[in-house]
């Protein structure tokens, strides 16, 4: 990676975590919020014959399983429930980043200024929730298979 390379990516990072973290404790939680607190208060047991359970209402469960043993670490503030969303948030700027480079440095950069700056985005980021999930799912996807098919031998065991 040469310097402007890096240079370009920690730019986007910073804007990402500048428009991310200083807010993250600005505002209480919200209703929607409140079913994370709710979920991780059950017992692992519990979460996980929740997740055997599939006449509940749709919940991510498998996202309260790792924040539950995070906020045993972190406590359940606020800022130390919305701070996973938000480390979600800056690794998918970089995976867009990243992948975006396939197509060339100014559209690496466009698509990830997009990811660090758009306000539903960054809003997702904030949000003690599992939202920024499926961001960073997609974008991991995206840059897994550009890898596969940029690297030699990378297809071998694929049958299509």
């Amino acid at each position: 990676m040469t310097m402007t390379r890096r240079r370009m990516a920690l730019l986007l990072l910073l804007l990402a975590a500048a428009a991310r973290f200083p807010t993250l404790a600005w505002r209480s939680l919200d209703g929607d919020e409140g079913a994370t607190l709710y979920f991780i208060s059950f017992s692992y047991r519990e979460l996980f014959a929740h997740l055997a359970d599939l006449t509940i209402e749709r919940h991510p469960l498998l996202y309260y399983i790792p924040l539950k043993a995070w906020t045993a670490l972190a406590g359940d503030s606020d800022l130390a429930l919305r701070l996973p969303s938000a480390l979600a948030g800056m690794l998918t700027v970089a995976l867009v980043y990243q992948a975006g480079r396939r197509l060339g440095e100014p559209a690496a950069f466009l698509a990830a200024t997009l990811a660090a700056l758009n306000p539903l985005v960054v809003y997702q980021h904030q949000d003690a929730r599992n939202y920024a999930l499926p961001l960073f799912c997609s974008a991991l996807a995206v840059w897994a298979l550009w890898e596969a098919i940029e690297r030699p031998g990378a297809r071998a065991g694929w049958r299509l």
